[in-house]
């Protein structure tokens, strides 16, 4: 069997370098794998997921991933820019977990309307980049185009 525990919370009194002990401690006492959550509108807040581990990932050897990130908050190519640079930064040690999203207290901003098409094109988007799609805002949606 393989551990992994979840990083965070951070408060605003948790030190500076609260996130780089606590994979520090998590990986010492012989936990496989951490993890960051995406948590908004839950009556808490987590660190966003690629901040937290591109600390986790510099101060612990071990496996990564997020748990799950909710790929309607981002353009397409800003999450695969995202998730190219962590993967620089860990390797082949991340594994990604990309959700719908479900918190109905972000609905209101409206990235939730759609969020099987928008989860869709967040899916699309690494092999877009790196084939050298061009990506065209038009209305509210952006397009991909080769």
């Amino acid at each position: 069997m393989r551990l992994g525990a979840l990083l965070g919370p951070v408060t605003g009194n948790s030190p500076p370098d609260f996130l780089a002990e606590q994979a520090r401690t998590y990986a010492n006492a012989g936990f496989d794998s951490l993890w960051s959550a995406q948590a908004l509108g839950r009556g808490f807040m987590l660190p966003d997921p690629f901040v937290a581990l591109s600390v986790a990932a510099t101060a612990a050897d071990v496996e990564i991933g997020t748990a799950v990130v909710q790929a309607p908050l981002y353009d397409p190519m800003d999450l695969a820019h995202r998730v190219f640079s962590l993967q620089q930064i860990c390797g082949d040690r991340l594994t990604m977990g990309l959700g719908a999203g479900s918190t109905a207290s972000v609905r209101p901003t409206d990235v939730f309307a759609r969020p099987a098409p928008e989860l869709a094109r967040a899916l699309a988007a690494p092999d877009n980049a790196e084939a050298g799609a061009m990506w065209v805002v038009e209305g509210d949606f952006s397009e991909c185009s080769r």
